[in-house]
């Protein structure tokens, strides 16, 4: 019995995408989530609660049964030049808001030295660790390029309740 993670597609896109730039349509699974879908696991099982895409948590609640915390894609940094994509970081000071801009790109492209271009992204996601599980809701398309996995955050999750699409 594989992921039913594999079996969905995104096919959307974004329309706020500028044109002439490419366009993705990222297979959504649990280290990618992308279009509207719901996912569990669970907490015991996960080192982290977090996913491939950089995520920048901008509001948070806790309470005595549940912690939840809304997370905004802060998009990748690419190269206008080839495919070469490096993860934002994450600001470290001020006010944090939903779409806040991350720090600027550390380094230029290391294939062809061309300055990286910020691609934003409109892509949300809301994490609740509850009753042992960690749920998982994903709202919008990424309409930029996966950002490279270092070896450390590489991991193989395992989705144990099925990736679902939710109702708009």
């Amino acid at each position: 019995s594989g992921s039913q993670s594999s079996n969905l597609r995104s096919n959307e896109q974004d329309m706020n995408a500028p044109s002439g730039s490419r366009v993705y349509a990222h297979e959504s699974t649990a280290e990618f989530p992308n279009g509207d879908v719901e996912y569990s696991r669970p907490a015991d099982k996960s080192k982290t609660s977090g996913v491939g895409w950089a995520m920048l948590v901008y509001g948070h609640n806790n309470s005595l049964s549940r912690q939840t915390y809304n997370k905004s894609c802060l998009g990748v940094y690419q190269c206008p030049n080839c495919s070469y994509v490096e993860k934002p970081r994450i600001p470290r000071s001020g006010k944090i808001s939903k779409h806040a801009r991350p720090m600027p790109a550390k380094d230029v492209c290391k294939i062809d030295g061309a300055k990286l271009v910020h691609v934003p992204c409109k892509a949300m996601l809301k994490v609740v660790h509850e009753s042992g599980f960690i749920h998982f809701t994903h709202r919008g398309v990424h309409n930029h390029a996966k950002p490279r996995v270092t070896q450390s955050k590489t991991r193989s999750t395992q989705v144990t309740r099925p990736i679902r699409r939710s109702k708009s």
